[in-house]
């Protein structure tokens, strides 16, 4: 591909850690991921991810309701819903679908710029207590003594 001056091929790591934070910005444009360790990982280590609706990570890279609630990427409006969005709250960027390179260009193209990334680093200083592991417990908790509650 012509690229190779381009990109260093590092293989499997130990040190993640030093890999984030030296990175500007970390893509996963993935068609089917639960819930990326990876963007979760590399937001609490300062660095802006861009994905797409397929990743239920997204939800801590950009929501519209604020509530961590991102569209279904089978929502036929879902491209409508994350195009001209207020860009104020987010970690990142959020693109409907990976096989759409035009918004993947955009989105990199945004997050190339300085200005927006240290927005987006801003942003993710509330996300720190929101993926602590003990709220998850907490959380996952609450939840099955509801369902248990329900018999």
């Amino acid at each position: 591909l012509g690229v190779d001056d381009r990109i260093q091929w590092l293989g499997p790591r130990r040190d993640m850690v030093n890999l984030y934070t030296a990175a500007d910005v970390t893509v996963l444009p993935t068609w089917y991921d639960p819930c990326s360790l990876t963007v979760i990982e590399s937001l609490l280590y300062g660095t802006p991810a861009l994905s797409t609706l397929y990743n239920g990570a997204s939800q801590w890279i950009w929501s519209p309701d604020g509530e961590g609630i991102v569209p279904s990427p089978f929502d036929e409006n879902a491209k409508a819903k994350t195009d001209g969005q207020d860009t104020i709250g987010m970690t990142g960027r959020v693109i409907t679908s990976p096989d759409d390179v035009e918004a993947m260009a955009r989105a990199l193209l945004e997050l190339a710029n300085e200005q927006i990334r240290a927005k987006c680093v801003q942003n993710m200083a509330k996300l720190t207590n929101m993926l602590d592991i003990d709220r998850h417990v907490d959380q996952l908790e609450r939840t099955l003594a509801d369902i248990a509650a329900r018999g």
